[in-house]
C-alpha cells in the first residue's frame, strides 16, 4: 500500500496539469452519454417484454424486469445507457432502432473514454518527461560545478608555480 500511496502526488500533479482537457473530455463524455440515455428512454419506454434472449434466459440476474421498467425514465435509463456505452454487449433483446442507437453509442462512447486516456496517458508521459529533463539539468550542473572546482584548483595551482618562479 505505501507503494501505490507515493504515487498520489504525481497522480495528483497530472490531473492538475491535464485538467481543462480532461474537463472537456469528461463534459464530451457526460453529454453522449445523457444523449444516448435519452434515445434509449425514447425507443425503450414502451417495450413491454422482457428482452431476454433465450440463451440467457435461464440465468437469472437477468430475469424480472421489462424494457419498459428499465428504460421507463431517464434515471433508470442512464445506468443502463453508460453500461452500454463502456463496451458492454446487451444481454437483451433489443428492436432495431434501439440496437443502431447502442452500435452507435458503443463506439462514439468507446472513442471518447480512449480520448480521456490518451490525455491522461500523455499528461503521464510528459509529466515523465519533465522530470526526467530536471534530472538531467540538475546533474549538468552538478558537472559543470565539478568543472569550476577543478579549474580554480588548477588556476591556484598554476598560480603558486609562477609566484615560486619569481
Amino acid at each position: 500500500l505505501d507503494e501505490h500511496l507515493n504515487s498520489l502526488p504525481i497522480l495528483k500533479t497530472i490531473f492538475y496539469l491535464m485538467r481543462s482537457r480532461l474537463m472537456r473530455s469528461g463534459y464530451a463524455l457526460g453529454v453522449i452519454w445523457l444523449w444516448h440515455a435519452t434515445l434509449l428512454h425514447l425507443l425503450n419506454k414502451d417495450v413491454q417484454t422482457d428482452g431476454v434472449s433465450p440463451v440467457t434466459a435461464c440465468n437469472p440476474l437477468v430475469l424480472g424486469r421489462s424494457q419498459s421498467e428499465r428504460f421507463g425514465n431517464l434515471y433508470s435509463a442512464l445506468q443502463y445507457s453508460m453500461v452500454h456505452l463502456v463496451g458492454d454487449y446487451p444481454i437483451r433483446e433489443y428492436n432495431a432502432a434501439s440496437k443502431v442507437v447502442l452500435v452507435v453509442g458503443s463506439v462514439v462512447g468507446l472513442a471518447v473514454l480512449a480520448s480521456f486516456t490518451g490525455i491522461f496517458s500523455s499528461g503521464f508521459v510528459n509529466y515523465l518527461a519533465r522530470i526526467h529533463y530536471e534530472e538531467l539539468v540538475r546533474k549538468a550542473e552538478v558537472r559543470m560545478l565539478a568543472n569550476v572546482d577543478v579549474i580554480i584548483k588548477l588556476q591556484k595551482a598554476w598560480r603558486r608555480v609562477l609566484a615560486s618562479r619569481q
